[in-house]
């Protein structure tokens, strides 16, 4: 029997209330210093430079905050506004994917179980952001959306984190077909030339404006420091370290979670190279990129994977589409 829309909202919902009340406690001891580094923003002394482009997110905050309650009250409502916002838009994009309603419900549920998985220490507001602007990101690649629609995209991406580089770099992929039907049958041949040259063009002013912006509006850090080991929009080069905890240190800790889900992940996506090869390479690159500048064990860098391996499950796989019979 088919679920009614109503009874499939309100299970969106209090799906939503439920990841923020495990996120809020999950997080007490550490609202105010996530409060702290939000608004450090906004004055030019966040606890790296790497931060210091994160605009978005801080300025939403601060627009809350303007109704009179507290920075950390407004950060709490920031988090609720935002995992709400975040599941009925999944809810809906899965559904414009031709989801069943059911199937779609199931979608955000396996999202927010995704999402409890890779909390630990460390989330910040514009890693909130991020899911929802990488879940239109993840419907623009399955629903083969127009160039235009990703230039919007990057334009307010980019203005939340320097994340928005891997929807430029998507534009170069995209410009790209097979002279086969699959990517083991025939070589790429460029296809559009207008796609390729932009996603060129706004990687190239991507990262200008993230380092004007950091250069600009960076006073310090927070004392009075300088941050020159994070001038770079790579904060560290961590290939090594990474592939060592990957593959052999997590294996006698409980880290081993964490390389079962990107190894794991990563193969399972892998299976969809035929039909989805520009998706599965955009994955390929965004774990590569959490290898090499990113660190294993810090599980909030997996947040931007999370809508595209809910897409490859709910829309690629093999789920019941809404044009189906029940």
């Amino acid at each position: 029997m088919r679920a009614r829309q109503p009874t499939l909202l309100f299970v969106v919902l209090m799906t939503s209330l439920v990841v923020y009340q495990v996120v809020r406690q999950l997080y007490d001891p550490y609202w105010q210093a996530l409060a702290d580094t939000s608004f450090g923003i906004l004055s030019g002394t966040p606890d790296w430079l790497a931060y210091q482009n994160r605009l978005l997110a801080p300025y939403l905050i601060s627009l809350i905050s303007l109704t009179g309650i507290s920075q950390v009250s407004a950060l709490k409502v920031f988090v609720l506004l935002a995992v709400t916002a975040q599941n009925f838009l999944l809810f809906f994009l899965l559904q414009k994917s031709k989801a069943a309603g059911r199937t779609a419900a199931v979608g955000v549920l396996a999202f927010s179980l995704m999402f409890l998985f890779i909390q630990e220490y460390s989330l910040y507001p514009w890693d909130f952001v991020d899911l929802i602007l990488f879940s239109l990101f993840a419907w623009g690649v399955f629903a083969r959306k127009p160039l235009f629609y990703f230039v919007i995209l990057f334009f307010v991406t980019i203005l939340n984190r320097e994340s928005a580089l891997f929807i430029s770099l998507f534009m170069m992929f995209d410009a790209f077909e097979f002279s086969g039907s699959a990517p083991s049958s025939g070589k790429p041949i460029l296809k559009s030339k207008a796609k390729l040259v932009t996603g060129l063009l706004l990687t190239l002013a991507g990262i200008l404006y993230v380092t004007a912006v950091r250069q600009f509006l960076f006073v310090s850090q927070p004392g009075g420091f300088s941050d020159s080991r994070h001038e770079w929009l790579g904060n560290h080069f961590n290939l090594p370290e990474n592939l060592s905890a990957l593959f052999i240190e997590n294996l006698s800790n409980l880290h081993i979670l964490n390389s079962l889900f990107l190894l794991g992940s990563t193969a399972y996506v892998f299976s969809f190279a035929r039909r989805e090869w520009k998706a599965v390479l955009l994955y390929a690159a965004m774990v590569v990129n959490i290898l090499i500048f990113g660190v294993v064990n810090e599980n909030r860098l997996y947040g931007i994977l999370l809508p595209f391996l809910v897409f490859f499950i709910f829309v690629a796989g093999d789920f019941e589409r809404s044009n189906q019979p029940n």
